[in-house]
């Protein structure tokens, strides 16, 4: 996934979560789904169990791209 297709999965919002990377379309950050849940040891599928508004196809693509440190 090129840079340019992943804003359309997450990107910074200030009118969201004080500008802090958001799955769009959502409120949930991605430090929270993502960096936090997969550096604790969670699958993804775990994550989901405390974020059900984020589809699963957006953190997919956010891993894919491997762009997570550039948000």
């Amino acid at each position: 996934m090129k840079l340019q297709n992943l804003k359309d999965v997450v990107r910074p919002d200030p009118e969201n979560m004080g500008g802090t990377s958001i799955f769009v379309g959502r409120r949930v950050p991605l430090q929270n789904l993502m960096i936090d849940a997969l550096e604790g040891g969670d699958s993804i599928d775990d994550s989901f169990e405390g974020f059900p508004n984020v589809k699963r196809s957006q953190p997919i693509a956010a891993i894919g791209a491997g762009q997570l440190n550039m948000l």
